[in-house]
């Protein structure tokens, strides 16, 4: 038999992972400051100067007054709250806006609104160092802070719980193939993996000093019986370029950065400086619908491929964690669970009745997928399931 197990944020949580709701609360409220190396981190500024001219705090107040708008749009729709996801796409429409990188002419009313309200032009809030920042760059800084703050919010070194199915799976021997999908950017499952001493291929070839690279062939070459796919990236993915001497040009790569290590600078296994990333962060996918353009380009789009076909072999997914908020990845599962009477998946959740308040089209027909059988509810978290409350389904 093989299995394919689809998860997202809830499965986490055991260990010790902030909630949305968490981060978010973080994000406008917490304490973080901006380096010279342009990311942020948790805590306090220590140079009262830099403390004194920092844009962080700025930047929070804007965000909270993108919340509030957000929260009365939101709140007659039936969600009572927005998140860091909401706020980081509207803050993105706005940047792309602003960049000319998308025509989106309903987006200038609402443009012309925020800078009366905020006066972007003199308002001192609106300031780095004491200088004036345009909206335009605001948003950048914007959008790069509410990256870092969950970059560094999924990052733990917390005793790993809650997957003791997948590894009780993984040792039955009638299982000949398991494939671990997930939204998550934490390294939560790879380090359960590793700790479990279980092989996995992941899309990235063996170390080479600080790195290893991504070679998305190995999904389909490898014997190895666990396969990770993120479809949403990671905390350890970055973009290299390499400075070829030879030919006096430069090559970029796709990586996955080895834990501890500096992301800036990137060493070979002959200790070489082998080439620097490109971004101050690692890559991975953050709002809502700006997702479905994101799927569109760089690494993730070439795990989309691969999940797609791996997706296609597979007649049976056990799912956790997925809040179901995501209209690209609900779209491929539409049409995935439709095209036949043996797909079926098995939901791992303690009241999936609550499951039908999603605005999915999938959940829609909750009631007519289970009396089909496609959808099997089994009312237990992952962290709580065996084998043997599942088994039977998945023959």
């Amino acid at each position: 038999m093989n299995t394919l197990f689809f998860l997202s944020s809830g499965v986490s949580y055991k260990t010790g992972l902030l909630s949305t709701k968490e981060i978010t609360e973080s994000l406008l409220n917490g304490e973080w400051w901006r380096h010279t190396d342009s990311n942020f981190y948790p805590g306090k500024q220590n140079n009262l100067y830099f403390e004194r001219t920092d844009i962080t705090p700025k930047i929070q107040k804007f965000l909270e007054y993108i919340k509030q708008y957000c929260d009365k749009y939101l709140k007659p729709r039936g969600i009572d709250e927005s998140n860091y996801e909401n706020i980081y796409y509207i803050i993105n429409q706005l940047h792309n806006e602003l960049s000319y990188e998308s025509d989106n002419p309903a987006l200038k009313p609402f443009i012309n609104y925020l800078n009366k309200e905020l006066d972007f032009s003199n308002n001192p809030d609106f300031a780095e160092l004491d200088i004036q920042v345009d909206f335009k760059d605001f948003c950048w800084r914007a959008e790069d802070f509410i990256n870092c703050v969950i970059w560094h919010s999924v990052y733990t070194k917390n005793l790993i719980q809650g997957f003791d199915l997948i590894n009780e799976i993984i040792e039955n021997k009638n299982f000949d193939k398991i494939d671990i999908v997930t939204l998550n950017h934490d390294l939560l499952i790879e380090r359960y993996l590793s700790e479990n001493k279980i092989e996995f291929c992941d899309g990235f070839s063996e170390p080479d000093g600080d790195y290893c690279y991504f070679i998305p062939d190995t999904y389909r070459e490898t014997s190895k019986q666990v396969r990770l796919i993120k479809l949403h990236g990671s905390i350890n993915w970055y973009r290299l370029r390499h400075f070829n001497k030879e030919t006096n040009t430069t090559i970029d790569f796709y990586i996955k950065l080895l834990s501890g290590k500096d992301h800036w600078r990137v060493y070979n296994s002959k200790g070489e400086l082998f080439g620097n990333t490109m971004e101050a962060y690692p890559i991975f996918l953050t709002g809502t619908m700006n997702k479905l353009s994101d799927y569109n380009f760089g690494i993730v789009r070439s795990v989309h491929l691969r999940y797609d076909e791996i997706l296609e072999k597979h007649n049976t997914i056990v799912m956790s964690g997925y809040g179901w908020n995501d209209k690209g990845i609900n779209g491929r599962l539409q049409e995935w669970i439709m095209t036949s009477d043996e797909k079926k998946i098995i939901l791992l959740h303690e009241d999936p009745e609550s499951i039908k308040k999603s605005r999915s089209f999938m959940w829609h027909r909750f009631d007519d997928l289970v009396k089909w059988g496609r959808l099997i509810p089994v009312k237990k978290w992952m962290s709580d399931t065996k084998l043997s409350d599942i088994e039977k389904h998945i023959k």
